[in-house]
């Protein structure tokens, strides 16, 4: 797999979901897989709208419409 460097605005990130020692990126657009793991992720990122939700998920608040007990 080649390795590429992309910048994504903050206002696009949809959610970031754990996936062993790797994270999935949904944007608005696109998907990216990022090779750190969520507790570095959120080590190096202080951004008060994404806000980590369950142990596996960060989302940006800024795109949330619904939630309960079970679901977002």
């Amino acid at each position: 797999m080649k390795e590429r460097y992309v910048k994504v605005a903050v206002p696009d990130i949809v959610y970031l979901k754990a996936e062993g020692s790797y994270l999935k990126m949904a944007t608005t657009s696109e998907s990216y897989s990022l090779a750190q793991n969520l507790s570095q992720f959120r080590r190096r990122t202080d951004i008060p709208s994404l806000q980590c939700i369950h142990r596996s998920y960060i989302v940006n608040m800024d795109h949330v419409t619904a939630f309960d007990s079970q679901w977002v």
